[in-house]
């Protein structure tokens, strides 16, 4: 589906008890691109398959309605940067519960450096994700390393947060083994340190980092 300036909403799903929606294409909502609500029934399943959601207010919204549940919420495989205040928003209930079961486990795979998921839901919904924040390529020497010896360096990914899970690239290291977190607000930090026993002087390459929540 592709929806361009849909008003304001570009798919509403509302008082359906399986949502599913594959490859949408929707740019120009005023609020959300996909917006789902449970209000007055229950939701048995939501699924959100490839796609791309962009330009909106929002991209993804999740929306309980009270005295209602969610058993699952799996999103695969969707581009949802580059709306303007947030590219995935799970809300709570009105009355600030949970409203997703907590038996039922679901999962975030998107591209959506701007998400939100409230307290209650993020407690109780049992949540797997597997957002992609960013990523960050720098071409970098290391010093001569001894035995022991250890070297940082540091790239900017805007949008990492502490807790985010990183995944590094690099040239050969010789031995030289290298982690990578996020040590502050939009910082990686990649650490050479050197156990091989003598002395290594690691040849430059280029360090990619790649951020995910």
């Amino acid at each position: 589906m592709n929806t361009a300036n849909s008003g304001y909403d570009g798919e509403w799903f509302e008082r359906s008890d399986d949502v599913t929606t594959v490859a949408p294409d929707i740019e120009g909502a005023r609020d959300a691109g996909i917006k789902i609500s449970n209000n007055g029934l229950d939701i048995e399943s939501i699924q959100v398959r490839g796609g791309r959601v962009y330009g909106n207010a929002r991209g993804l919204a999740v929306v309980p309605g009270t005295n209602h549940v969610i058993r699952g919420l799996n999103v695969s495989g969707l581009k949802a940067s580059g709306n303007t205040t947030l590219d995935i928003d799970i809300q709570a209930r009105p009355d600030a519960a949970s409203g997703f079961v907590s038996t039922e486990k679901s999962r975030i795979e998107a591209d959506a450096p701007n998400i939100s998921i409230a307290g209650a839901v993020y407690a109780d919904a049992d949540f797997s994700s597997n957002i992609f924040i960013g990523k960050a390529r720098a071409v970098y020497n290391p010093p001569s390393l001894v035995n022991g010896g250890s070297d940082t360096t540091t790239l900017i990914v805007t949008g990492a947060a502490l807790g985010d899970r990183v995944t590094v690239a690099f040239g050969d290291t010789q031995g030289v083994t290298m982690t990578a977190s996020v040590t502050a607000a939009n910082t990686v930090s990649v650490r050479f340190q050197n156990n091989t026993g003598a002395t290594v002087d690691v040849v430059q390459s280029a360090i990619i980092v790649q951020v995910y929540r």
